[in-house]
């Protein structure tokens, strides 16, 4: 048993592991993450990659290069997420960093959690916006509906694409491939955070749209539809902190340890400021459930 607190950066680096499975979903949108000190009401001006293009061969030019455009945005940071775990001194005093770790972690995956959730509202207001939809029955939703909504988005000139599929039209799209293709290489992997690549479309399953809106039941979407923000919110006085980067995304987070005299208690708090916003309005399109409306 340990006798003094546990290592907070050590207990930090265990607990970001935790997110490998998870957090690599925020990498498919345009990103600006940044150890960077923000509250809430800053203001992030960040950049998203317009329409990406490429010449097309001609006999007598050949290729002509066409520049690639940036688009300016402006993110406004929101309050941070953060959640408190709460120790006597005596249970700070005997936990080591593992089991730290297996307190802190679960916290951080929350705020990852409500970060795809912010994707997702920003990814539905933009669709709005364009009157990008397609609905469907769950129980048909397979390979060809994904990429006759993939086909919307892909015809701008963007060159990836990534759906966030609730879990009725993921297991449509995983059955289907797998009788298309008779195997499980074509099957959409078990891990539920792993993402599989499907045609030009990376497919991860997403199960928070219900807190979203009725009949909700995916964002298909280029990297440009969305654009995240992320950055530390400032330390107050007489805390201790560490901070850790995953380092698959560059999502980094800060880890805040101080003692609370009034309650005679330590308090161990991740922390993480964000801004989440829609990118160009025709770089995403909604998937309705039909059987859920």
């Amino acid at each position: 048993m340990a006798n003094t607190l546990p290592d907070l950066q050590i207990l930090s680096n265990l607990a970001i592991a935790a997110l490998d499975k998870k957090a690599p979903t925020i990498s498919a949108f345009t990103t600006d993450l940044s150890a960077d000190i923000a509250d809430a009401g800053a203001t992030v001006q960040t950049y998203y990659m317009a329409a990406q293009t490429c010449s097309i061969w001609d006999s007598t030019n050949g290729f002509s290069p066409a520049d690639k455009t940036l688009t300016k945005v402006t993110v406004t940071m929101q309050e941070p997420l953060y959640n408190t775990f709460y120790q006597s001194p005596n249970q700070a005093s005997s936990y080591t960093e593992q089991q730290m770790a297996g307190v802190v972690a679960p916290i951080m995956n929350g705020m990852v959690d409500e970060i795809l959730i912010q994707i997702a509202r920003a990814a539905y207001t933009a669709t709005n916006a364009v009157g990008n939809g397609y609905s469907g029955s769950a129980t048909s939703f397979g390979f060809d509906e994904l990429e006759s909504a993939a086909a919307t988005v892909l015809s701008s000139g963007s060159a990836d694409c990534v759906a966030l599929l609730n879990s009725k039209l993921h297991f449509g799209l995983r059955k289907d491939l797998t009788g298309l293709y008779g195997g499980s290489d074509y099957a959409i992997n078990g891990n539920p955070w792993g993402g599989t690549q499907v045609g030009v479309t990376t497919v991860y399953p997403f199960y928070a749209f219900p807190k979203i809106v009725g009949g909700l039941a995916g964002i298909v979407g280029t990297k440009d539809s969305v654009v995240i923000a992320t950055r530390v919110p400032s330390v107050g006085p007489n805390v201790e902190r560490a901070m850790v980067t995953h380092a698959q995304t560059g999502l980094t987070f800060a880890i805040d340890r101080w003692f609370d005299a009034t309650r005679g208690m330590w308090i161990t708090c991740p922390k993480l400021s964000y801004g989440v916003i829609a990118g160009r309005p025709a770089a995403s399109v909604r998937l309705f459930d039909t059987d859920n409306p």
